[in-house]
């Protein structure tokens, strides 16, 4: 289907601010660069709290959406939940997925089978559970990454969802997910979207990895 232009409208599923201790963006230099290269939204996801989010709710635009969410560890890897009223702290997998039900949240599968992050390794059986899987990671290593995602939410039939995973200014919107404007954000996210984008490369991983090394060692 081919979509005019101005008929949609582009977000970034995967964020993250300095409240995330490996993010480095401030919520107003986020919400700036977001507004910069032409998003209409997107979903702050720091992990394991919520403080970004209620700040940049306070501070966003009337036409700049804000969705609340939360990348949250559990003991089968990372869970983000969107569309969350109250922080949900980190715990086993089953608790943190009823958790997000209780607050009426969206459950999303970040960078399945990623071997170098805290990915969940979802079963076909389960597939069910979730409403959407991640199927482009712009923080991704190698393409393979992506294409496993992709390859599990295509013979699932499950929803599929993208996001840069942005911790530096320049990854903001490297990945969108663009949703007609005669659908809601919500819906577009548990039925589908236009993902498009690419990866922003090796160097985000590798510097998020010295940050968290070098700043444990600053700590200790």
């Amino acid at each position: 289907m081919k979509i005019s232009r101005g008929s949609v409208r582009r977000y970034d599923l995967h964020t993250h601010t300095f409240f995330s201790p490996c993010g480095s963006m401030k919520p107003a230099e986020l919400i700036a660069q977001a507004i910069s290269v032409g998003l209409d939204g997107i979903a702050v996801t720091d992990h394991d709290t919520m403080a970004g989010v209620f700040e940049m709710q306070k501070i966003a635009p009337p036409s700049f959406e804000i969705i609340p969410g939360e990348e949250i560890t559990t003991d089968r890897g990372e869970v983000i939940g969107l569309f969350l009223t109250e922080e949900i702290p980190p715990g086993p997998f089953d608790e943190v997925f009823f958790r997000i039900r209780s607050q009426n949240g969206v459950v999303i599968v970040p960078h399945p089978f990623d071997p170098f992050r805290k990915a969940i390794l979802p079963t076909d059986q389960e597939a069910g559970r979730f409403d959407a899987i991640e199927v482009l990671n712009g923080r991704a290593m190698f393409a393979s990454i992506n294409t496993k995602a992709q390859a599990y939410a295509q013979r699932n039939n499950c929803a599929m969802v993208c996001g840069s995973d942005a911790h530096y200014l320049f990854e903001v919107g490297a990945v969108t997910f663009a949703v007609p404007d005669n659908i809601d954000i919500r819906t577009a996210i548990t039925t589908g979207g236009i993902i498009s984008g690419k990866r922003t490369g090796f160097y985000p991983l590798f510097s998020r990895k010295l940050r968290k090394k070098f700043l444990k060692r600053w700590m200790e």
